[in-house]
């Protein structure tokens, strides 16, 4: 069965087994290779569902060729965890959750069943960096255990399409930690001063997402300060049009970002988990402070009963 004919709740569950090494249970899957360094660009204005499809369908494809490849001899070698440095481009805003803790747990009765990829480091002999498979490292090395890997000579720009292939895929990475991602690829595009390289085009191809998701990634990540998302953390619930709405408040009010700095500096701020940091921020942005229950602020809608149903009334207009 090819994945565009598979159920979407199957094929989001074989993507993310693949790609994250966890089922749905928290288990591991039977070890499966690394994706190929390079892939094919989704179609330039092709839509999102579109680009997402392609990027499945690209995905199988590469496990299926990968499969072939270990198998004719591609070599999964033991590191020494120490011996291994992360991406120059991160994709991830910590560690935690229960994710990483059904992952740690998974090993730690199983094993490492599934490789992460390396490549030699560029400039310093005898260390890699990681491709993917950042989670798995850390684990590895809370566990003191070696860590199984696949080594792989990949340029930056086909790290970050490799890197890209399973960030497009994985359920658990948030919407700002792909707009980070986004960012890496800008900077690495703009220290690269590669003629010809088309910075929208590579993000899209890297992480199969449409050009106007692209455009929504710089607006973002352009007026919010990388110190600042980082501090937040990736809060998982918060999704791009709550994050869309704290950098509007940003373009709105010149002070707002000076109250989100002061509210980070707060002594407590980092005992709160990553969403109630984003609340946190994003009442210091409005000027007022988020519920302690949780809730959004009050000051963004009002409900109310109206007929047999319910109004919501937006009183924000970044919101």
């Amino acid at each position: 069965m090819g994945t565009q004919d598979m159920k979407p709740s199957e094929r989001n569950k074989r993507l993310h087994a693949l790609v994250t090494g966890i089922r749905g249970d928290g288990t591991e899957p039977p070890a499966a290779p690394a994706p190929s360094p390079a892939a094919p660009a989704p179609r330039v204005g092709a839509g999102s569902v579109g680009a997402v499809r392609e990027a499945l369908t690209r995905i199988e494809s590469e496990r299926d060729r990968l499969e072939a490849e270990l198998k004719s001899g591609a070599a999964v070698v033991e590191l020494d965890p120490a011996e291994i440095d992360p991406s120059p481009y991160p994709d991830r805003l910590g560690h935690g959750g229960e994710a990483f803790a059904a992952l740690k747990a998974s090993i730690e009765a199983k094993g490492q069943e599934i490789p992460i990829l390396v490549r030699p480091h560029p400039q310093r002999a005898g260390r890699y960096q990681v491709v993917y498979g950042h989670r798995r490292l850390v684990v590895l090395r809370e566990l003191g255990r070696k860590v199984r890997a696949v080594i792989r000579d990949l340029d930056d720009e086909n790290l970050l399409r490799v890197q890209g292939v399973e960030n497009a895929a994985r359920a658990d990475l948030t919407w700002i930690e792909r707009a980070m991602f986004a960012r890496q690829i800008e900077l690495f595009a703009r220290h690269a001063a590669r003629q010809g390289l088309e910075v929208t085009k590579l993000t899209m191809e890297a992480l199969a997402v449409s050009a106007p998701e692209v455009s929504r990634f710089r607006t973002v990540t352009g007026v919010l300060p990388a110190e600042m998302i980082e501090a937040i953390g990736p809060a998982p619930k918060a999704g791009r049009p709550r994050w869309a709405a704290l950098a509007g408040l940003a373009q709105q009010d010149p002070r707002a970002l000076a109250r989100v700095t002061a509210r980070i500096g707060q002594a407590d701020f980092a005992d709160l988990d990553s969403d109630a940091r984003f609340r946190a921020a994003f009442a210091a942005a409005q000027g007022g402070v988020a519920k302690a229950e949780g809730r959004e602020p009050a000051t963004l809608y009002e409900v109310r009963r109206s007929g047999a149903g319910l109004k919501v009334a937006v009183r924000d207009p970044a919101f």
